[in-house]
């Protein structure tokens, strides 16, 4: 018994465009039914095997496209086992109009080691939508007369060579694309294909027959190609400017740029090609191109002029190949004797042109312009730059020359600038403002503490917008830190900002002075007196030296100042009412707290 040997390998193909009407595109798709694609099977093998045309089975090798099943296959099965026969196995298409010119393509191979040979037939039938009568036996092909193509009809056991004179010696071993163009039809008839798996002395038994797999099944129709036409055929414009042009002469169509319309209109900014698609059959395109040559439109620039009565002016235009003036020159500059005009010069760049109008002002008085880098003002130290504009030369006063100067006033001030261009002048004056450094001070909640530890003390910073401490590393209005342990004379200080970007620093005192507890009360039965009380605008300390802190019914200390015997202290500032006198000694060690009132 011979024995059928499978391999797996991989697909190799060919490719084959063409530009027609496709009518019929078969890839065989698992699970795929002939009968619900529209084909047919005949299986005129003798003895006729158990086994037809069927799905693609990738242990033998993958299809060509797609999944590895998606291909249609023949074998040795086609005839039965014994006796050893001849296979006769047709795979036929559906119905499609035949005409001269038609390409029918398809792929076909066999397993990559070839063991017994194989033979396939492509064969064409013109009998309309019937499959033709085949008839029974090896021999028969019924209405399919026509063999078109005919693969190893030697049964050789070697790989495929060319096709020459419609027939191939020997069968691929890897995916190969086979076409054949259709002649030899007089107008256009309906009819099948049919791809007979051909092979004498075939089956299990026989000396011949393995396996192949046929994949990748189409049939185009030739295309009457569309002769396209646009109009017109070129066009040349300037940069800025639209070209409309007209496509004729197919169905549909489709421009490069994307418009899906038989009309184009562009605005390239360089020389572009563009080219329309037409089709009047599915499949069947032809193109025509067009080129739009596009010019750059010049920018034509020439500057007003202001000048004094008689004194001649030049106006220069730049931004073209050639110029035309209206005074009839073609110069890119004219002159002007000092005269009031109005003029217009139009730029060239070869077809295309741009117009520009310019005037000549005679005045008496220059206009200068006089601006500030500044102008919300600046901060005392700070400088500003003056700029000046309208004139050839300036001079400022109260001092500097050019057209700008800097400047750095302590005070609000007023610059003067004098401009001139040739025998005309002009004046204008700018004010600068110096804004006012922050009124910053520090409140505290005593000037001088004990060295104990867990001691702290509260600041409080006014007369800014913002503010930043040294050393307590903060930026809030009111801060609270410990102070140090070790006795001894200590500064820190707040940098305030003003809303108009000022800073001005302020720098304050903290005596740390050296607490020995019980003993610091024997400090209360000290004889200080407080009078008059109730007060008016001053009142009098006297018997200690130090400290005192005036303090309101909120906890807040509204006023701090030293004393030394007796003191009269100025109190028009405080509100009247209730208030609470801390008077300390100068180490720091309360004395005595003495309720008052301000009438």
């Amino acid at each position: 018994m011979k024995r059928k040997i499978t391999l797996l390998v991989a697909a190799a193909f060919g490719a084959f465009t063409i530009n027609a009407q496709t009518t019929l595109n078969e890839s065989f798709t698992a699970t795929w039914s002939p009968t619900g694609a529209g084909w047919a099977i005949q299986n005129n093998s003798v003895p006729q095997g158990t086994v037809s045309w069927f799905q693609g089975n990738p242990a033998n090798f993958p299809a060509n496209t797609g999944g590895p099943t998606d291909y249609y296959s023949a074998n040795f099965q086609s005839e039965a086992a014994t006796p050893a026969g001849g296979i006769s196995n047709f795979l036929i298409t559906p119905t499609v109009a035949l005409t001269n010119g038609a390409v029918i393509q398809f792929a076909t191979r066999t397993n990559s080691t070839i063991a017994y040979a194989d033979g396939l037939q492509l064969r064409m039938s013109t009998a309309g939508t019937s499959t033709g009568a085949i008839g029974a036996g090896t021999t028969a092909v019924g209405s399919f007369t026509t063999l078109l193509l005919d693969i190893n009809p030697n049964l050789n056991t070697t790989a495929a060579t060319a096709v020459s004179g419609g027939s191939v010696n020997g069968y691929p071993n890897a995916w190969t694309v086979f076409s054949t163009t259709l002649s030899g039809i007089t107008g256009t008839v309906t009819g099948r294909f049919a791809f007979r798996y051909f092979v004498n002395d075939g089956g299990a038994n026989g000396a011949n027959s393995d396996v192949i797999g046929i994949d990748d099944v189409t049939y185009s129709l030739p295309c009457a190609t569309p002769t396209i036409n646009i109009n017109p055929p070129f066009a040349s414009i300037c940069s800025g400017n639209t070209a409309t042009f007209f496509g004729s002469g197919a169905s549909t169509y489709t421009w490069s740029s994307g418009p899906n319309t038989a009309s184009l209109s562009v605005s390239p900014t360089v020389t572009t090609i563009y080219t329309l698609y037409g089709s009047s059959t599915p499949g069947c395109t032809s193109s025509k191109t067009i080129a739009v040559n596009v010019t750059v439109t010049p920018v034509v620039s020439v500057a007003n002029a202001t000048t004094c009565s008689g004194s001649p002016v030049t106006l220069s235009a730049s931004g073209a190949t050639t110029y035309s003036w209206n005074t009839g020159a073609t110069t890119s500059t004219i002159s002007n004797a000092g005269t009031a005009a109005t003029y217009t010069v139009t730029g060239y760049n070869g077809i295309c042109a741009n117009t520009k109008t310019v005037t000549v002002s005679i005045g008496s008085n220059l206009a200068i312009g006089v601006t500030n880098s500044s102008p919300s003002g600046v901060c005392p130290g700070s400088s500003a730059t003056l700029s000046a504009s309208g004139a050839t030369s300036y001079t400022w006063l109260p001092s500097g020359s050019g057209s700008s100067i800097v400047v750095t006033p302590t005070a609000n001030a007023t610059y003067t600038v004098a401009g001139s261009t040739g025998a005309c002048f002009g004046a204008n004056t700018i004010t600068v403002l110096v804004n006012a450094l922050p009124n910053v001070s520090i409140t505290a909640s005593s000037n001088t503490v004990c060295n104990t530890a867990g001691t702290s003390i509260t600041v409080t910073a006014s007369g800014a917008s913002t503010y930043t401490w040294a050393p307590f590393a903060s930026n809030a209005t009111v801060v609270t830190v410990g102070t140090p342990t070790t006795a001894g004379s200590y500064s820190y200080g707040v940098s305030g900002t003003s809303a108009a970007g000022c800073v001005k620093s302020f720098t304050n005192g903290l005596v740390v002075v050296v607490c020995t507890g019980i003993a610091n009360n024997t400090i209360e039965n000290t004889n200080v007196a407080v009078f008059p009380n109730p007060f008016t605008n001053e009142v009098t300390i006297s018997g200690v030296n130090g400290l005192v802190e005036v303090i309101n019914t909120l906890g807040q200390v509204v006023l701090t100042t030293t004393v030394s015997e007796s003191e009269t202290i100025n109190t028009t500032s405080l509100a009247k009412g209730v208030y609470f006198i801390k008077v300390k000694t100068a180490e720091s060690k309360l004395v005595k707290t003495i309720k008052v009132i301000k009438n």
